[in-house]
């Protein structure tokens, strides 16, 4: 083993971080974690307060990056208020890396599929209620008031733009969310849940 992806759980709180450790075995306890934001936390609520799980193992460098940034993604952990991560993962900052024109490994591909199952799950029992606010969530913003395109409309130059922008991306949508992706990243969001095609009266992203 290289390293290994944990979730380091407030147990005051429920709040939770997604991170990346480089070791041969997993440390249980004796490593929290190294984000600002939790070690702020650690030190207003004691070391006592907080548990790691294991979520994965990692055979390299590039994969221990590469599932940290998979576990923050599919957890929603950089922009939800339930977890104390601020950057997308992968050693990097806020912006984080890109895998351009890279592939997942089959064992790679295995470990995500694995993640998604049962209880397997850290939000096993509570992903569609999850889901259902970001649907409510993504409605009022693409609607209506929410959207900064209310009452207007696109000059024709701006839809010469937005139509060479998408060209050659693949629709995609969750059943909640429909984007137009690069074909190049279609496999990563394939892993997270997301396929081929638009669901219908739902905006897109």
């Amino acid at each position: 083993m290289y390293g290994y992806i944990y979730m380091t759980t407030n147990l005051i709180d429920g709040r939770k971080y997604i991170g990346q450790k480089k070791s041969d075995k997993f440390l249980h306890e004796k490593y929290l974690g190294s984000g600002k934001i939790l070690k702020q936390a650690i030190e207003a609520y004691g070391k006592e307060n907080f548990k790691v799980e294991l979520l994965c193992e990692c055979e390299s460098k590039e994969e221990l990056d590469e599932m940290e940034i998979y576990y923050i993604k599919f957890y929603y952990a950089q922009t939800s208020r339930k977890y104390y991560n601020i950057c997308k993962g992968g050693q990097a900052g806020p912006g984080g890396p890109r895998f351009k024109d890279h592939h997942h490994t089959e064992e790679t591909k295995q470990k995500m599929s694995e993640s998604r199952k049962g209880e397997k799950n850290s939000n096993y029992g509570n992903r569609w209620t999850q889901s259902d606010e970001l649907k409510a969530l993504h409605s009022k913003i693409s609607s209506g008031e929410g959207n900064g395109m209310f009452g207007k409309k696109h000059s024709n130059n701006t839809k010469k733009l937005i139509g060479e922008q998408n060209l050659g991306r693949i629709p995609i949508t969750n059943g909640t969310i429909n984007k137009r992706v690069k074909p190049e990243d279609l496999e990563y969001y394939l892993s997270l849940g997301f396929y081929k095609g638009y669901t219908k009266k739902q905006k897109e992203d």
